[in-house]
């Protein structure tokens, strides 16, 4: 029993740490409520919790990128580099779009939005220059940003996906996409160009397979938390519906028990006795028909008492009058209507007395 006990115990605390961790906001429990979707109960499939906690996680990101865009519009955009501003408000434009759906519940299209955001404003923030010079080929490596946004906000295999976009995008950008500078076109001329290529592909290749693999694993291991806590909150149910069931057990034993002592005194002929059942006893139904059963018996045999309680008086009644031969007839209150006819014969009787010696005085008296 007190193994039991401490199972119930276990379940119960590992349901309310898992639920508690669910609800837990923090200081930025006030961007949740704006940006992230409705919070699902703990009872919700895991896929449901799962996009919620991915829907999280895309406000976070969202409301970085939107404080970076908010910065560098009024700073770079207008007194560094005038060609940016279409570029930043495109991408807060794209971000406002992502908050609609991902405080819809709609993660998949409101990370897709994130990472495009991402990728357009790196991508266009090259566009914005005259020429490509190799001064600008380590803005090639940063767009391995995009890339972890897309392994964190969408599905995992997004990643590669984005990788291949990535990469499609920086063999244009040295090849055909953008006009180079002098210097750089002389540096692509010789062999530099398979190292250009090579170290912003291999980035994008690597960095892509590391997080791929990182958080599959951090996938998986949520899974497997998740069945636990699915097993903990069956545990638990279970433990609760094992108490409801022996609490029912001790009540029905007990409900038995009070009938069966009802049962045994009304065979010893207590008619005033009552099954002591409240509503919502399993067996309140029974002791309430029991219960009506016993007040029609104890009206009947109150009747019948009654009844056998009258004739006898009235037995009597007779034989006393037959003694007497019509006269005044000395009673014993039987508490029966006997009792109103006896007092009824003597009356007459006396007035019958009465009437005689007015009419004879000097008649005996009738005896």
């Amino acid at each position: 029993m007190s193994q039991h006990h401490s199972s119930t115990n276990t379940a119960s605390t590992t349901v309310e740490m898992i639920e508690q961790d669910l609800r837990q906001t923090g200081k930025m429990g006030w961007w949740y409520r704006f940006a992230a979707p409705p919070e699902p109960s703990s009872t919700t499939p895991f896929s449901q919790r799962e996009a919620y906690r991915r829907g999280k996680l895309i406000s976070l990101a969202l409301l970085l990128q939107l404080v970076i865009v908010i910065v560098l519009l009024p700073t770079v955009g207008l007194f560094v580099n005038h060609a940016l501003i279409p570029n930043l408000v495109i991408m807060a434009v794209l971000l406002s779009i992502a908050l609609l759906f991902n405080r819809k519940g709609r993660v998949i299209p409101a990370g897709i939005l994130a990472v495009v955001g991402l990728d357009l404003s790196l991508m266009l923030n090259l566009a914005s220059y005259p020429a490509m010079s190799s001064f600008l080929l380590p803005m090639l490596d940063l767009l391995v940003l995009p890339e972890l946004f897309a392994v964190s906000l969408l599905p995992p295999a997004a990643v590669f996906v984005d990788a291949l976009i990535h990469i499609c995008f920086i063999v244009a950008s040295l090849l055909f996409l953008f006009p180079k500078s002098a210097e750089l076109q002389a540096l692509l001329q010789t062999s530099a160009l398979q190292d250009a290529l090579a170290r912003p592909i291999v980035i994008q290749v690597l960095v892509a397979v590391i997080t791929y693999l990182w958080v599959k694993s951090a996938l998986q291991s949520i899974e497997r938390a998740d069945r636990a806590t699915s097993i903990a909150i069956l545990e638990r149910e279970m433990a609760e519906q094992g108490m409801q069931v022996t609490v029912e057990k001790q009540q029905l034993e007990e409900s038995i028990r009070q009938i069966l002592a009802v049962h045994t005194r009304v065979a010893n002929g207590d008619y005033t006795v009552r099954v002591p059942l409240t509503r919502g006893n399993v067996l309140w139904e029974i002791g309430g028909s029991l219960n009506n059963m016993l007040s029609r018996l104890q009206r009947y045999r109150q009747d019948t008492l009654t009844f056998e309680q009258t004739n006898l008086a009235l037995s009597q009644f007779l034989q006393a009058r037959s003694r007497v031969h019509n006269g005044f007839i000395s009673w014993q209150q039987t508490h029966t209507p006997v009792d109103v006819l006896v007092q009824q014969h003597n009356g007459f009787v006396q007035s019958a007395r009465l009437a005689q010696a007015v009419e004879s005085p000097d008649a005996p008296a009738l005896s």
